[in-house]
């Protein structure tokens, strides 16, 4: 196997990259458990994951940011503001509420 290309993705979306590439063929020990981690640590699937991914990518957040909001799921105003160390400008409070109730809607569903 070789990288071909390279670009900031989610855990569940990079999951399933590798689901992919390895369907039909044996995996080793390190594949299975780098796909059971990525399970584990998932907060959502990975075709929700990608689409907040996107939506947020849209929104101007770096592809870096926006994979780690959607890795980690903030639920807070503060657990996302800890979030943007790679990006030039801060949220304010509607925004941020904008972005939190994305991550709910994508990835928690209506709980």
């Amino acid at each position: 196997m070789r990288i071909i290309s390279f670009r900031e993705v989610p855990i569940s979306y990079a999951i399933y990259i590798l689901k992919t590439v390895l369907e039909g063929r044996s995996m080793n020990e390190i594949q299975m458990r780098v796909i059971e981690y990525g399970e584990k640590m998932s907060k959502c699937d990975a075709e929700a994951s990608e689409k907040l991914f996107q939506e947020l990518v849209k929104k101007g957040f770096k592809e870096i940011t926006a994979s780690q909001i959607v890795n980690i799921a903030p639920e807070t105003y503060d657990e996302l503001r800890i979030l943007l160390n790679f990006e030039e400008k801060g949220l304010d409070e509607k925004e941020a509420e904008e972005i939190l109730r994305m991550i709910k809607e994508y990835c928690r569903g209506s709980d």
